[in-house]
C-alpha cells in the first residue's frame, strides 16, 4: 500500500514539473525560438541560450548535463521504427554534441575529444555522430599542426 502512494506522489511530481517546464517555455519570449527545437526539455533550451546568445560555455555544459539526465529519465536513449531499427534520442544527441563543442569553447580538449568519440561511435547513425566523427578528424590535425 506504501508503495502505491510512493508511485502516486512520484508521479504527481512529474507532473508539476512538466507543467512548470511548459509553462516556462510559453513565457520564453526573446527571438530564440528556433533553439527551442521542439522538445519539452527546458534544460536543452537554456543551454542552447547559454551557448548561442550568452556565450557562457560553462553554464551551457551544466544545462546540458541536465538535460541528458532528464533525457534519460523520461525518454530514455533511443526508439525502435516499426522496422525494428534503433532511432537515437535527438535531444540526447544534442546535448551531448554541443556539451563537446562547449568543453572545446573553455579549452577542456580531451573532454571534448571523449563526447566526440561517444557521440561518433554510438550514434553514428545520427547527422551529429557523422559531424562528431569529421570534428574528430579536424581537432586531430590540428593537434598535428
Amino acid at each position: 500500500m506504501a508503495e502505491f502512494q510512493e508511485d502516486r506522489e512520484l508521479d504527481e511530481i512529474e507532473q508539476d514539473e512538466a507543467a512548470d517546464e511548459e509553462y516556462a517555455l510559453e513565457e520564453v519570449d526573446d527571438g530564440l525560438e528556433f533553439l527551442r527545437d521542439s522538445s519539452e526539455n527546458l534544460n536543452l533550451y537554456l543551454g542552447f541560450k547559454a551557448y548561442h546568445e550568452d556565450r557562457n560555455f560553462e553554464e551551457a555544459i551544466n544545462k546540458f548535463k541536465a538535460a541528458v539526465a532528464y533525457e534519460k529519465r523520461h525518454n530514455g536513449t533511443s526508439t525502435t521504427d516499426e522496422g525494428g531499427e534503433e532511432i537515437p534520442n535527438a535531444t540526447l544527441v544534442k546535448c551531448l554534441y554541443w556539451s563537446a563543442e562547449s568543453h572545446y569553447k573553455i579549452e577542456q580538449r580531451d573532454r571534448a575529444v571523449k563526447l566526440f568519440r561517444t557521440l561518433a561511435k554510438d550514434f553514428d547513425n545520427h547527422y551529429l555522430g557523422a559531424a562528431a566523427q569529421r570534428r574528430l578528424e579536424l581537432l586531430k590535425a590540428e593537434a598535428n599542426d
